[in-house]
């Protein structure tokens, strides 16, 4: 996060803005860089990131009951 802010600061390379995650700056304890939160709803995730496919037994009661926390 340091490198990507210090490119940021400096004029002589040209860039405008930086996306990164909320929780990085608030570990840094630099939640006052944030200008913005892009909600969910403005910018979708790319296709098939974060996709989980799980199968388990359908009378297997313990493991559907711990599985169900994922949906």
């Amino acid at each position: 996060m340091n490198t990507r802010w210090e490119k940021l600061s400096n004029p002589e390379l040209g860039y405008d803005a930086m996306i990164a995650a909320v929780a990085g700056f608030q570990r840094l304890n630099w939640a006052d860089r944030i200008s913005e939160i892009i909600e969910p709803d403005r910018v979708l995730y790319a296709i098939g990131q974060g996709a989980l496919g799980i199968e388990c037994r359908h009378d297997d009661n313990d493991t559907i009951r711990m599985l169900s926390v994922l949906n």
